[in-house]
């Protein structure tokens, strides 16, 4: 899963707890697996279902390692669950500025676009947040 292998990567950087979400039973198995191994299996939280049924309570950093309609689906729930200074990171595919305009539509504001070799990542923060 996307969010297992972000989650774990964020542990090891530091973090000091990681909740991965993702929609197929087998990709959540095999992230806690992968958190095992990698000695972070106590502070990671891994779970079946997406973003809007699953997450609770304010994240500082929420990425979405998925396809750009996913993006646009999940976008909406995204703002309540930021805490105040996070960052939302969606990694997309070619309909680049179709998601740009969704977010914006959900309530996010793209700080940062990067691009690199056919992916864009788009860094947002809340829209009524003022920038530090």
């Amino acid at each position: 899963t996307g969010s297992g292998i972000l989650a774990i990567a964020a542990l090891k950087l530091g973090a000091e707890v990681a909740e991965g979400v993702d929609i197929d039973p087998m990709c959540v198995r095999t992230a806690g697996e992968n958190a095992q191994r990698n000695g972070v299996a106590d502070k990671f939280t891994v779970l079946v279902g997406d973003l809007s049924d699953q997450a609770s309570g304010e994240y500082n950093i929420i990425t979405a390692n998925i396809v750009a309609a996913a993006i646009l689906s999940l976008a909406p729930h995204v703002p309540v669950l930021m805490a105040p200074g996070a960052r939302f990171s969606g990694i997309i595919d070619e309909r680049r500025d179709e998601v740009l305009t969704g977010l914006k539509a959900a309530g996010l504001t793209p700080i940062e676009v990067k691009e690199k070799r056919g992916w864009v990542c788009i860094i947002c923060k809340k829209s009524d947040e003022k920038e530090a």
